[in-house]
């Protein structure tokens, strides 16, 4: 049994190793202050992005633990990234576009193997919901602009999670009826992978710190939502 179980660890990690020359899938996070960690006591270490890297790191050097020696001398690794900004709208018109910050620069350079973005929140304030028919254009912009790097990273979309307040004039029903909708449809004509996390997080309000953004339990709750898709596109199966 034994040798069994380290046989399929050594074949994760060759899996792994072989899926980037470098030994580093890079994955990009980007999105508004759900995806940056806002109210956490310590974004650094217990925003989605964080808890992903080290949980996925630890899955790698346990299973280094117990493969051979070759395999343990590997540089492998998956770098997660956090590249999201407090307030910021995918929409280009409203008050505080993503694509303004210095973020989506840094993002864009990072030479992501995987790029998971997260807005829409910011775009159902009152101010914003003018420029509601730009949106699915805006989406598109964004994607195309990670899609044309050299790196040629895959794609997750997520919908923005439940909004259980209208705390800085964020508002679910508008999310419902305008925001998700586009994302959802965006992806599926895409071909592109969506995350729900509407339905995922719709029934615990106990996981959201002022009703809007996620507390330590809720980015876990993320975290475990995208933690799959990022071991199968790191080819980790």
């Amino acid at each position: 049994m034994k040798k069994a179980l380290n046989c399929i660890l050594v074949c994760c990690m060759v899996l792994f190793v072989s899926c980037k020359k470098d030994n580093v899938f890079n994955v990009s996070c980007i999105g508004d202050s759900v995806t940056f960690g806002w109210t956490l006591e310590n974004p650094e270490e217990q925003s989605y992005p964080a808890l992903l890297n080290s949980s996925l790191n630890m899955m790698i050097q346990i299973t280094k633990a117990f493969s051979n020696e070759e395999a343990t001398e590997t540089g492998t690794e998956i770098n997660v990234r956090n590249f999201g900004v407090c307030g910021t709208t995918l929409g280009h018109s409203c008050d505080m576009p993503y694509i303004k910050e210095q973020a989506y620069q840094d993002a864009l350079a990072s030479d992501p193997d995987l790029v998971i973005m997260m807005l829409g929140t910011n775009d159902s304030k009152p101010q914003n919901r003018i420029y509601k028919e730009e949106f699915k254009q805006d989406l598109d912009n964004l994607v195309a602009s990670f899609r044309k790097l050299k790196s040629k990273p895959a794609i997750i979309l997520m919908t923005p999670p439940h909004a259980f307040s209208q705390g800085w004039g964020i508002n679910d029903s508008v999310l419902t009826a305008d925001i998700r909708p586009i994302i959802q449809e965006y992806a599926s004509e895409n071909s592109i992978e969506l995350i729900r996390l509407d339905s995922a997080t719709q029934n615990h309000p106990e996981y959201f710190s002022d009703g809007i953004h996620p507390n330590l339990e809720g980015q876990m709750l993320i975290s475990k939502c995208v933690m799959g898709s990022i071991l199968v596109h790191a080819n980790i199966q």
